[in-house]
């Protein structure tokens, strides 16, 4: 019994779309027409047609003939021509073989009439690319062929999504458009990169990160779609700076609170909504930050001036106001009395200064070593090293606040295992997961792997200190570790964190230091020209640094 097969929507959900009316709703007159009277058609959406299909039909039409004619018009420049409706491919075909006319349906058609008879043909057998899609969707609705994405969906039998997706393409730059059309980033893809299109430096910083994901990706493919997001969600934030909440500032080795733009300012800043994800890729809300970074760390630094100088004002003031008498009356005469208790209570002041700045050394100290002991991780530790400090996360308390899904894959980077492998890493979200896989990968470096993944708990991609094992233990496990400070100091003075250590002293203590150090500085130079001065010179480890004691 001979069964009877539904014709197929090609694209959209088969539950929402509607098939497309009939193509042709005009009778069509047939005829043999000379080939070289016939012109092609305005509304034409496709550019590439390859020369290997094309011989292939020719060799099909000479085999079998031409089974199906092709649809003209007759041309409304010059009546004794005609104009190509349907039938690109089977015209060429024709013509490279040589025949003098063609088969054809000759039809009275308006401009909205062939431009959707055109569209419709081309999309039911899957003819155009993304971009030529999209191009032919918006000048289907710039014509008057449908009021809109909805109507023109309907009308083509495809859902409202895809139509409304395939327009939004239009919207990248050319360069972008070019991947998508030579399938280096699926349309999918594609979509999550058009709220940057007016930010190059952004787009040049994803680029970027798409370039490395594919260079440590054996299977050839971009990660699926959320996973897709999160990486260039992640390339954006580094291209980028906050305008709310804190940042971390290298110089002063602590987060400090950003600067509340004005207006104008908003403007100039060239404000980008970029999307926070999860470490599964999972987008979880809009953060709006800036893409002129030059302004921003002009602004910034400005911000965080007025920060200190505010800050030292306050101090002295206090100061001043201390050492008025209790009644805020400056007294015409003092007693050996209130001469003695003024002095102890300077002397009490100084204490609590010292106390102040000893607690930010000590902070700074543990900065230095999470620093120091992700160094040594990533290049020196042996097996049994990292399988103690795993054992020690393991059990510790605050070890569930940080996430290792993303630490995991980018180690596993290293030895071209990718989280871009379809059905393996990309689409498991826990952990016990990624280990059964791992369990049956072939030999790769556990050490360099586990490395890597250790060594981001001390220290982050972003040049910041984590600091998840308790402060005291992190001068223990250095020294378990064998970590030299002279040497680290040697080699880098503290690295990443240097800027930040001289700037923990105010200008008399750098002096001093400088003195101890055998560098020449004099008291009216600058604090920011002796910060410079110290950081560029060769010096040895300062005595403060030669061990870490916790101020009391």
């Amino acid at each position: 019994m001979a069964t009877t097969t539904k014709p197929r929507t090609k694209r959209g959900n088969p539950k929402t779309a509607t098939p497309p009316p009939a193509a042709r709703t005009l009778e069509t007159t047939p005829a043999e027409i000379p080939v070289e009277r016939i012109d092609p058609s305005p509304f034409q959406p496709r550019r590439d047609f390859p020369a290997e299909a094309i011989e292939e039909l020719a060799v099909s039409i000479a085999t079998d003939g031409l089974v199906h004619p092709i649809c003209v018009r007759p041309s409304p420049a010059d009546p004794d021509r005609y104009e190509l409706v349907d039938g690109e491919r089977r015209l060429r075909a024709v013509r490279r073989l040589g025949l003098p006319t063609i088969r054809a349906e000759i039809g009275q058609f308006s401009d909205p009439q062939v431009m959707r008879i055109v569209l419709v043909t081309a999309v039911q057998r899957a003819e155009l690319n993304p971009i030529e899609e999209a191009a032919a969707f918006r000048r289907a609705i710039d014509a008057g062929v449908a009021a809109g994405p909805t109507e023109l969906a309907r009308q083509l039998g495809l859902s409202q999504g895809h139509v409304s997706n395939r327009l939004r393409l239009l919207e990248l730059p050319e360069a972008w458009q070019q991947k998508v059309i030579s399938q280096e980033i699926p349309p999918t893809h594609a979509r999550c990169l058009v709220r940057y299109k007016d930010h190059p430096a952004v787009l040049q910083e994803i680029e970027r990160a798409i370039a490395a994901e594919m260079k440590y990706s054996d299977s050839g493919a971009l990660p699926v779609v959320e996973r897709f997001e999160g990486l260039v969600s992640d390339a954006a934030g580094e291209a980028t700076r906050p305008i709310e909440g804190d940042h971390w500032d290298r110089s002063l080795g602590r987060r400090v609170t950003v600067f509340a733009p004005t207006d104008e300012e908003r403007a100039a800043l060239g404000l980008v909504e970029v999307p926070t994800c999860n470490y599964a890729g999972k987008q979880t809300g809009i953060e709006i930050r800036a893409t002129n970074l030059k302004l921003w760390d002009q602004l910034q630094a400005e911000h965080v001036a007025r920060l200190e100088a505010k800050r030292n004002k306050k101090a002295g003031k206090k100061g001043a106001k201390d050492a008025d008498n209790a009644t805020g009356e400056k007294p015409k005469e003092l007693t050996a009395e209130d001469k003695k208790r003024i002095a102890a209570e300077e002397r009490r002041k100084a204490a609590e200064r010292e106390r102040q700045f000893h607690a930010r050394l000590y902070d700074w100290q543990l900065n230095w070593l999470a620093y120091l002991i992700g160094r040594r991780l990533r290049t020196e530790a042996t097996m049994q090293e990292l399988l103690t400090i795993a054992m020690y996360f393991a059990g510790h308390p605050t070890s569930y606040r940080f996430q290792a899904d993303r630490e995991m894959d980018a180690a596993l980077k290293t030895q071209g295992i990718t989280s871009g492998k379809p059905g393996r890493i990309a689409s498991r979200s826990c952990m016990y997961d990624r280990l059964s896989f791992l369990a049956g990968t072939g030999e790769f470096d556990v050490e360099g792997v586990v490395g890597l993944m250790l060594s981001a708990w001390f220290w982050s991609d972003d040049g910041e200190p984590r600091r998840l094992m308790y402060d005291k233990d992190l001068p223990t496990l250095a020294e378990y570790l064998g970590i030299d400070r002279t040497e680290a100091w040697r080699e880098e003075q503290a690295g990443p964190l240097s800027e930040a250590y001289w700037n923990l002293h105010d200008k008399q203590q750098l002096v001093a230091l400088a003195g101890e150090l055998g560098v020449e500085a004099g008291a009216d130079d600058k604090k920011s020209d002796l910060v410079a001065l110290l950081m560029d010179a060769y010096v040895p480890l300062p005595k403060e640094l030669a061990a870490i004691k916790k101020p009391k």
